[in-house]
Parts: C-alpha cells; structure tokens; sequence
C-alpha cells in the first residue's frame, strides 16, 4: 500500500469518527426533546413517577390542564373505568342504563357500561355506580386484578406472599397479586386515596405484565373445592353434568348474597331435582365454589349470543343479564318444564326484586304458578332460573 492510500483511509476514517459523533449527538438531542415532550410544569425528569407518567401519557392518562398533570392528586370511580378502557383498547360497547347515577352522554357512560358487561368494576349498591367516589389502593388493585385474568395475563403468587395487616378482605388476593408484581410504589398506603402518580407507576409496570397460556374453551372438574384465578381461569360458562350427580356451590360474586347453590344431573342419574346444564355462570377472580357428590362436570366458555329483539324465546337454569344474554322488553313468561325459583334483580319491581317460583303444569311439584305476565326488563336486569325450570319468554 503506497503513502497516498494511507493518507486517503486515514482521511476517510477521521470523517467517519466525526459523523459517529455528530450521529450520536444528534441522537441523544432528539432523546432529550423527547424527555421534554411532557407538557406538564409539574412532572420533571427527577420525580419517581417521571417515568410512568410518559408512558401512560396520551392514550391511558392526560393532564388535568394544558400544563399541568396534578400528579398529586386523587383519582374517582370514573377515571379509572376509563383507563381501564383505554388499556383495552376502547372497545366499542353501546351504552346501556345499567346506574341510576350514570346517564347517556357523559364521558365515562361508555367506560362504565363496558367495565360492568367485563365484570371488572361493579356498583356500590342501591343502583348507585358513585362515579364521583375517590378509589383507594385497595380498590385500584381488584379492577386491574379482575381486568388481568379476565384477560389470560398472569395471577398467579407464590403462598410466601402476604397481604398487609387490616388489608380487607375482599382486596386480600388483589393486593398479593399487586405487591408480588411490584404493581405499588414502596410504602403506599393502600386503604388511602389512589393519586394520579401512583396509578400511573401501576399501570406502567403493568404493561409488563406476562400473558399466561391461553385459557383452555373446556375443563372437567369432579368433587373438590376450587379458587378462581388459583385453580380455574375466570370467565363465563356454560357448566353441564357429563356424569353423576351433586352440588355445584360457593360464594360467586356475580350472584349476590344468594351465591351458586345448583343440582346438577347427567342423563339417566337418578337425581330427583335437579338439571343438566347451568348457563352463563360468571366466574371472577376470588370466586370460591365446591362440586360435590360424584358430579363430574364439562365447563365450556360461552360463546355470546341474543335472541333478535321483539322475538320469543326459552331459557332453561342459568343466569342471564338483560342487555348481554337477552334483549329488553315487556314479557309474559310461562313454565313449559320442570320447576324452580325465578329470581333476580329486576328494577322494575323495586328493591324486592324478583322472587316467584314457576311450575309447568306436567310437574310432580304442586307449588308456585305457571305464568308470571308483564314481567318488564329493562337493560342491566339479571334473572335467575334455578332447578330444572324451562320458561317461555313471549313478547307482551
């Protein structure tokens, strides 16, 4: 190689040390106008939640104001449904008058209805969804708790890991699932106010989350006591007796203070009540229940369908929730089989609900009535079918 070739990849290699440098200048500028690109005055690069709140900034969390993110302050029941629907990707859902205290047209209506119809946040009772309550740790924890394995992504916690002393009960699961992830921030108080910056740094290390193999459509289970989100995944079912006959029990959130309490019966098992198949259960995480006798029973993931508006229909034992399983309207219901209980909420008849017991003419069981007529359901209604009872739903 003569000098002048020398000189000439000397040059050429000095001119590339240089555009190296000017390359990774001109990057780490770009990186800090992207530090910078928070409009807020009142997060900076120190503060602990810095982080989190870029990562949640626009499409999860906004800013209370042009310039400010109020990082400091409390959150209420209506903001989190809607980061909860941001995080889904806000599914289209229609609105539907589920709360007295939630109409049309407000910019958490849809959030809510969809956090219901999810089963992640429910009321505070009395018809009241208290949009405007302020959520503590505690309840911050159990959506997202419900939200993930509602959604395949991973629930589950060594034994080693305890709740904090005076957690509540209810918040007990959540919270291990949270501090095991490292979901709070070291040393929040979870019985406290949730505050924009604490649910930011959560839902930035929830994104982190691993999803879980995906939920199998159908499992047997036999005799023995069983843990959602522990020993079965959460979802809705259709639960049917393949063999035997026994109990199906537990304490089931979606079914209030009465809980699951159903005789299921396979084909040619010498039950003397009971039915086949239970529809619709709605299984959260937390929910406890217990198959008994020597039922072996097939729980088959729903798939969604509703009868056409305006049409008649039959159910059989299950649970159904007006809006979801079956549409609104005016019916008059007759016993076409079997007997059994006729329950549910049902805002129509007030705080007494719905309470009547069915019977169909050709039934060994002399109690109750064949028809309950004008039954008015309107959307977010949730009735209850329990024995072997199969009733015709005609449009009145």
């Amino acid at each position: 190689m003569n000098k002048w070739s020398k000189k000439t990849i000397s040059i050429l290699l000095a001119i590339c040390m240089v555009f190296s440098v000017l390359t990774v200048g001109a990057l780490a500028v770009e990186d800090e106008m992207q530090l910078q690109s928070l409009p807020f005055t009142d997060v900076t690069a120190g503060d602990w939640f810095y982080n989190a709140v870029r990562h949640v900034y626009p499409d999860i969390m906004r800013g209370t104001g042009a310039t400010h993110f109020s990082p400091h302050s409390s959150l209420n029941r209506a903001m989190v449904a809607t980061i909860l629907h941001r995080i889904a990707d806000e599914p289209p859902v229609p609105f539907r008058p589920i709360f007295n205290d939630v109409g049309p047209g407000e910019w958490y209506s849809v959030p809510i209805t969809w956090g219901y119809d999810e089963q992640v946040m429910f009321g505070m009772g009395g018809g009241r969804f208290a949009p405007g309550d302020q959520i503590t740790g505690e309840q911050l924890a159990t959506m997202m708790h419900r939200y993930a394995g509602n959604n395949g992504l991973n629930t589950t916690v060594p034994a080693t890991v305890t709740a904090p002393a005076g957690t509540s009960d209810w918040a007990v699961e959540a919270v291990r699932w949270a501090l095991y992830n490292e979901f709070f921030r070291a040393g929040m108080n979870l019985q406290t106010h949730a505050s924009r910056a604490e649910t930011a740094y959560f839902v930035y290390q929830f994104s982190g989350l691993e999803t879980e193999s995906a939920p199998p459509v159908s499992f047997r289970l036999s005799a023995g006591q069983y843990i959602v989100g522990v020993d079965i995944p959460a979802g809705v079912y259709n639960v049917t007796a393949v063999s035997g006959a026994g109990n199906l029990q537990g304490e089931v959130h979606s079914l209030g203070f009465l809980g699951l309490n159903e005789i299921l019966a396979a084909p040619g098992t010498p039950a003397l009540v009971g039915t086949q198949t239970f529809r619709n259960l709605r299984l959260t995480n937390g929910d406890v229940f217990r198959v008994m006798g020597n039922l072996v029973a097939e729980f088959a993931i729903r798939t969604p369908s509703m009868p056409q508006p305006g049409t008649n229909f039959s159910l059989s034992v299950g649970q159904f929730v007006v809006g979801v399983d079956i549409p609104a309207g005016t019916y008059n219901v007759v016993a076409v089989s079997g007997s059994g209980n006729f329950i549910g909420t049902v805002q129509s008849l007030g705080f007494m609900g719905l309470n009547e017991i069915l019977t169909a003419p050709d039934s060994p069981l002399d109690i109750g009535t064949p028809t309950f007529s004008n039954l008015r359901l309107t959307d977010g209604d949730v009735i209850r079918l329990m024995w072997n009872l199969v009733a015709e739903f005609s449009v009145a």
